[in-house]
């Protein structure tokens, strides 16, 4: 592949936010041309052609300084695209998706479409948060509830059963999730109520 045509495709990519068609061995062909000009260098080297080999070496270096960007402008697309791929399932800027980066992209959409449902769906759901096998089947985990005075102004928090509670007022009197209310009693936020039955 002639200098030429690799500016041509640098350019390409540059001007547009599309992947670039390119012939399907476009890789191959890159390698082959590195690997002969780095063969012709060689040979003019042994030769003792200085000059030529030095001109054919800065020509080597250009073309590899060209690749790596078109290589580079290219990554950020394909990132970018299963970035759109795995938040609205939009593949249509990556028809022109070549073998090897059709790795790089199913690789990358896969990672993020795991992360996205381990992280997020999961946040999002209404699922309880602790949850326990019994008999194959599963069930909310239940906390007993501890009636405590509120010692401070408190925001809203979500109770270890998933309910959101609060917020609450200095002198409120709640009724609160027991870890939850050992948590506000243990940092002096709140102190537990007793009550004593005669």
């Amino acid at each position: 592949m002639d200098t030429r045509t690799l500016r041509e495709i640098h350019r390409m990519e540059r001007m547009h936010a599309k992947l670039q068609k390119l012939d399907k061995d476009f890789y191959d062909k890159v390698e082959n041309s590195i690997k002969n000009l780095h063969s012709r260098y060689l040979e003019l080297m042994e030769k003792g052609e200085l000059t030529r080999a030095g001109v054919l070496l800065g020509e080597l270096e250009n073309i590899k300084a060209v690749i790596t960007d078109i290589y580079e402008i290219r990554e950020r697309k394909i990132v970018l695209g299963a970035l759109n791929y795995a938040r609205r399932g939009d593949s249509s800027q990556m028809e022109n998706l070549l073998e090897q980066e059709k790795i790089m992209f199913n690789k990358i959409t896969e990672q993020l479409g795991k992360n996205r449902k381990e992280i997020l769906e999961n946040l999002l759901s209404d699922k309880p948060i602790k949850k326990v096998q019994d008999s194959g089947l599963q069930r909310k985990i239940e906390f007993p509830l501890i009636t405590v005075r509120i010692l401070e102004d408190l925001p809203p928090l979500v109770g270890i059963d998933g309910k959101i509670y609060g917020s609450f007022r200095k002198e409120d009197i709640a009724s609160l999730p027991e870890p939850n209310a050992r948590a506000l009693i243990s940092r002096g936020a709140a102190e537990e109520i007793r009550v004593s039955l005669r």
